[in-house]
């Protein structure tokens, strides 16, 4: 079963490890840090579970046309939406549910700052699933979770990239009391390149406790990474300063099922009850000054309207047009970078900042640049 390359179709979700009722399929990291199921024939009986859960097996998901899609501009009313990464949607929708006696299922930084998935109904570990952890998280353990408390009944929120929204529609099927929320993806990265370049700092600078990849600030006129490490210091980098996400820019260790042509959810075949990400460019009504872009079926759109209904959001409707033009990965995977085995291999010899000083495009001036803070300055 899974008659498939792992290496350029598996999108890593574990949705046919969790469906086995043998035990027959386990999930193994690959060389590249990613994770990739390996049967063991000897406990198949050749029931086809895996098969139908697997969202590279089933990759028409029956949406919708985008031009059928509602399209809004949004941002959320809580206080402190500087800690989401555009306009709060997702804690707007988040709060909904628990409001409501609901669940959450979403992404966290664990303990040892593994991306991680996680069911709750707790408002303190929603708190944790906030802002872009631009690393591929781990589902392996939550679509049983999940199933149990729908068929209890129980309403859940999953939100996840668009290739984990369709493992979950897969999982589960058609069921009233889940809504499922995708975000806008640029590809998912290998969570062992972070683990190296985690190493890496904390070599230099003690051992991290929190990575913020998208820092607005109190003021929310800031668009830095915020590295807080165990002795209280904080480095805060600009974005194109930040090696690690230089690295996942320049796709030096993204999933090659990532890339253009491999990708099957993009455009018409965007799953999601909902999809939210960043509005580039946004020039409508001034509605906040970090605003979320909103793509939503008539499902999504009753529930947004609820929660704009609690004041908790504020929805602008906008065109498909204007969301489309800064955000060409609705459309499209990612460039392959022909480096990316060498880079992993480096890498996984030598440190991640050794590989990305060989082989990745952060000039010596470039660097010098933005070590003395001179793009701020002359922006200001």
């Amino acid at each position: 079963m899974l008659d498939f390359s792992h290496e350029e179709r598996c999108y890593h979700c574990g949705a046919c490890a969790q469906k086995c009722p043998t035990g027959a399929i386990q999930m193994e990291m690959g060389n590249d840090g990613f994770l990739y199921p390996e049967i063991d024939e000897e406990k198949c009986i050749h029931c086809g579970a895996c098969d139908r859960v697997c969202p590279h097996l089933n990759w028409e998901q029956k949406m919708p046309q985008l031009e059928d899609r509602t399209c809004f501009a949004a941002a959320s009313t809580i206080n402190e939406q500087y800690k989401s990464a555009s306009g709060g949607v997702f804690y707007s929708l988040a709060r909904y549910f628990l409001q409501q006696g609901g669940y959450v299922a979403g992404c966290v930084w664990d303990d040892t700052l593994t991306a991680r998935h996680i069911v709750t109904n707790r408002l303190d570990e929603v708190e944790r699933m906030r802002g872009s952890k631009y690393v591929w998280s781990d589902t392996t353990e939550v679509f049983r979770e999940i199933s149990d408390l729908l068929k209890r009944g129980e309403k859940v929120l999953f939100t996840g990239t668009p290739c984990q929204v369709a493992a979950a529609n897969n999982y589960f099927g058609k069921k009233e009391n889940l809504l499922t929320c995708g975000i806008f993806c640029h590809g998912n990265t290998s969570p062992q390149m972070f683990a190296l370049w985690k190493k890496d700092m904390e070599a230099k600078h003690g051992k991290i406790e929190n990575v913020i990849f998208r820092y607005h600030g109190l003021d929310g006129n800031d668009n830095a990474v915020q590295i807080t490490f165990q002795s209280g210091k904080k480095v805060r980098q600009e974005i194109n300063e930040n090696r690690y996400l230089r690295g996942f820019f320049e796709n030096y260790f993204g999933s090659q099922t990532c890339n253009d042509g491999n990708c099957q959810y993009k455009g018409d075949n965007l799953p999601g009850d909902i999809l939210i990400g960043d509005f580039w460019g946004y020039k409508g009504d001034d509605i906040g000054k970090l605003t979320s872009a909103v793509i939503c079926g008539d499902k999504g759109q009753d529930i947004l309207k609820q929660i704009c209904l609690a004041d908790s959001l504020k929805l602008e409707q906008s065109l498909k047009k204007d969301i489309e033009a800064e955000n060409p990965y609705l459309f499209k995977g990612r460039k392959p970078n022909c480096k990316r085995k060498e880079f992993i291999t480096i890498a996984n010899e030598r440190g991640y900042l050794a590989a990305y000083k060989k082989l990745g495009t952060m000039s010596w001036y470039k660097a010098l640049i933005y070590a003395l803070k001179l793009k701020r300055i002359i922006k200001r």
